[in-house]
């Protein structure tokens, strides 16, 4: 099952060659802005894993870590397909007690 927000989906499908059928064998679950994703994103901010510059893409990683998705698959390799990103988001998350969440290209995954 995916896990995600409206705007990565249209994301998807208009900029990074998925097709709408690719799409469609997917289950997409939205998820709103809870009291602990938005814990979690003040956590990432504060921690500096990214700047509030850039707070709308934490968002997203606090969304998936909330909802406790097995990953995210993101084109964004400056603020969440990132090394250093990724060890910052997860220090943070298995420090609040969430598991450690795997972050991947899509070509990685399809």
């Amino acid at each position: 099952q995916q896990i995600a927000r409206n705007k990565p989906i249209e994301q998807i499908e208009r900029g990074h060659n998925l097709s709408s059928e690719c799409l469609g064998a997917f289950v997409v679950r939205a998820w709103s802005e809870s009291d602990d994703c938005m814990k979690t994103l003040r956590i990432y901010l504060d921690t500096s894993v990214v700047g509030t510059a850039n707070a709308n893409d934490a968002l997203h990683v606090a969304l998936a870590t909330v909802a406790r998705a097995d990953m995210i698959v993101s084109w964004n390799f400056k603020h969440i397909v990132h090394f250093e990103k990724m060890r910052g988001f997860n220090a943070a998350n298995l420090r609040e007690g969430y598991g450690s969440l795997d972050i991947h290209a899509p070509p990685e995954v399809i």
